[in-house]
């Protein structure tokens, strides 16, 4: 029983780190002042390359510089040293056409005679605090400093640091939208967006930026998990949480038919026509529908308000995932980084930065949670057996969990938005 418990708490860690990992981080805003910087040191993962995206934004002519090894600029410990790291603090590496970088001998003279007060490095508060220490480079002290779990929030402004004594607040301004889109088969989406459609009505009325009253996409049919959750398909039933939620039925446009996320795209691109969204998303499947976008309709108009949970936070019973011991979370991350490497230039972009750790810890799982990986028709039936066994016991826990989430967030609306909603 001991080794059985520990095998489930090492896998649970393995879904946590690749849930931490594979993150799209919310754009939906404009930073209202940005360092004036040139070069932005980091590692080559997919949060670190969405964060550079953003401030190239602000400053076209913006460089990357990526780190050999990420646990240093990245991992929760700050026992590594520059002289650890094999090579030196950047390993050299191919360059990779989808991607601008900037390799050890490409940097005039070495990182040690870089200007760093024209230098952001994108890191953790441990390769922070050690290198306004003096531990790297003398001249590093004078970089600014932007910690990515700050970034990674969806308040209205984050910190940078240029040196240890100083925390300069940037400021985010919610970018105004034709449309709000809530697509996931977690409520949680649509109760999310409910609260960011009153925010977008405060400070910009009821029209987006093309001039006719915003509205609010409801998108997804049937999933593997939603379909035995509820009767009705997602689109639907987001919609009756939004209406739950003071959101007039009116301002509500349901596209349930798609069945898969390149069909879903297909519709959404058809109803944006152009005009500007804002997906509100868990942060689980913002990889996979960003870099599904990227690839099948890279010119679509869309930004991304992705809702960031912990492991632990994104397991409920009324989105499944905390059925029979939350074993659905770990069949979600068993298969995701099979599905990047089958999909990558036929539905998918490639996704930066995953490397053999990111293999590793899929792999763990791979083995074992085989419900949304093909080919294992016998035994995805006995693990899809004790969790409707489980859902069919908690169908009263499930529907008390939903009415939970709607009750949390009516409070919510009532206590921030109370003359919108005629109160």
């Amino acid at each position: 029983m001991n080794r059985k418990i520990k095998k489930i708490s090492l896998d649970r860690e393995a879904a946590g780190w690749l849930n931490e990992k594979l993150i799209v981080p919310s754009n939906c805003f404009d930073l209202t002042k940005v360092p004036e910087v040139d070069k932005v040191i980091m590692s080559g993962d997919v949060i670190s390359w969405e964060i550079f995206y953003q401030l190239k934004k602000y400053l076209p002519n913006l460089e990357a510089i990526v780190v050999g090894n990420a646990s240093l600029i990245d991992g929760e410990s700050d026992d590594l040293t520059l002289d650890e790291v094999p090579g030196g603090f950047y390993e050299r590496e191919a360059l990779v056409s989808a991607w601008i970088r900037l390799t050890l001998d490409e940097v005039p003279a070495g990182l040690n005679k870089l200007d760093y007060s024209k230098v952001l490095i994108i890191c953790n508060k441990h390769f922070y605090k050690n290198a306004v220490a003096g531990s790297y480079y003398e001249g590093m002290k004078q970089a600014v400093y932007l910690i990515r779990k700050q970034f990674m929030e969806n308040a209205d402004s984050f910190c940078v640091y240029r040196k240890k004594e100083n925390a300069v607040t940037l400021g985010k301004k919610l970018i105004n939208a034709d449309y709000l889109i809530v697509y996931d088969d977690d409520m949680v989406s649509a109760a999310k967006a409910s609260l960011l459609w009153y925010k977008m009505m405060e400070l910009f009325g009821e029209y987006g930026p093309g001039g006719k009253r915003r509205k609010i996409i409801c998108l997804g049919g049937k999933g593997p998990m939603s379909k035995y959750l509820y009767k009705e398909s997602e689109g639907v039933m987001q919609k009756n949480t939004l209406v739950k939620l003071f959101i007039r039925e009116e301002d509500i446009v349901v596209l349930d038919a798609g069945n898969n996320t390149g069909k879903n795209l297909e519709v959404l691109n058809k109803q944006l026509d152009g005009q500007k969204g804002i997906i509100v998303i868990t942060q689980r499947l913002s990889v996979i529908f960003k870099y599904s976008q990227m690839l099948q309709y890279p010119a679509m108009d869309l930004l991304y308000f992705t809702i960031y949970q912990s492991l632990e936070d994104s397991c409920h019973l009324y989105n499944g995932m905390a059925l029979n011991y939350t074993t659905p979370i770990l069949h979600f991350w068993a298969h995701v980084i099979k599905r990047f490497r089958k999909y990558q230039g036929i539905f998918m972009a490639e996704v930066p930065g995953i490397d053999k750790t990111y293999s590793d810890k899929a792999a763990r799982l791979q083995r074992s949670y085989v419900i949304k990986q093909p080919g294992h028709r016998l035994r995805t039936i006995l693990q899809l057996l004790p969790i409707l066994r489980d859902l069919k016991q908690k169908r009263g826990m499930v529907k008390k969990d939903y009415e939970n989430l709607i009750k949390k967030h009516q409070i919510l609306l009532k206590k921030n938005f109370k003359p919108l909603l005629g109160l």
